[in-house]
């Protein structure tokens, strides 16, 4: 693993990439052209609207939540239906369109959810309550230690990210930024996560099909988790 975002994406130039933003066009696949000082330049291909594709795009590097660039083993295949963005050993086959679609049919659900949240629905299980101070019970306070001691002492566990945005969106599916995901590696300035579980409010369940880096700056709390869980996000 490449010691810092500057190594990243100085390999990945010219490779492909999945550029999650803070603020519009929020996400956009494309080119990536390269990185100087904060500035990340990337030629839109997809994911934006029409207009703007073809557009090379002037990031700041504070205005990333998350992103990704393929490499051999894990490539950005194009966007398009039938194309499949899944990843060996990243979750079951889906892409893009597939998510997208499953997660509006999800949306026309909300009524349901809210009335089985107040036990109206019938029949239906409920899941357990989430009990923060019992998850906390499993890992006792050691005292102040080091950032880096801490995020090593969860390598390769399955942690709880809530990232600083308010909110993001994903080919116009606007999520609050809770995920759940391996963490496979650790940079100096950023996280390496697989198996990403974003938690959209009505598709809980949902992994994105491509591993994500995260800049650290970006990170607002993190706790180890177990991705079983589900929780209110209210």
């Amino acid at each position: 693993m490449l010691p810092n975002l500057d190594a990243v994406f100085q390999r990945g130039r010219g490779s492909r990439t999945v550029v999650i933003l803070e603020s519009f066009p929020f996400f956009v696949t494309g080119r990536l052209l390269g990185k100087e000082a904060d500035i990340v330049t990337v030629e839109a291909q997809e994911g934006v609207p029409i207009q703007l594709v073809g557009r090379v795009f002037h990031i700041r590097l504070g205005g990333i939540a998350a992103f990704f660039i393929e490499n051999e083993e894990c490539p950005i295949p194009l966007l398009e239906p039938g194309k499949s963005l899944a990843v060996e050993k990243q979750g079951p086959e889906l892409d893009l369109n597939t998510a997208v679609r499953e997660v509006k049919k999800a949306l026309h659900g909300a009524v349901e959810e809210i009335r089985a949240m107040f036990g109206e629905a019938v029949g239906e299980k409920r899941e357990a309550p989430f009990e923060p101070a019992a998850e906390m019970k499993k890992f006792p306070d050691h005292g102040y230690i080091k950032t880096a001691e801490l995020e090593l002492r969860h390598l390769k566990k399955d942690v709880l990210f809530v990232l600083r945005p308010k909110q993001l969106s994903i080919l116009g599916q606007v999520f609050r930024p809770i995920m759940v995901a391996r963490l496979e590696n650790i940079g100096v300035d950023f996280v390496f996560l697989k198996n990403v579980n974003i938690r959209f409010s009505n598709a809980p369940d949902f992994v994105f099909p491509l591993p994500l880096f995260v800049p650290k700056n970006q990170i607002a709390l993190f706790l180890p988790f177990e991705r079983e869980i589900q929780f209110p996000l209210v």
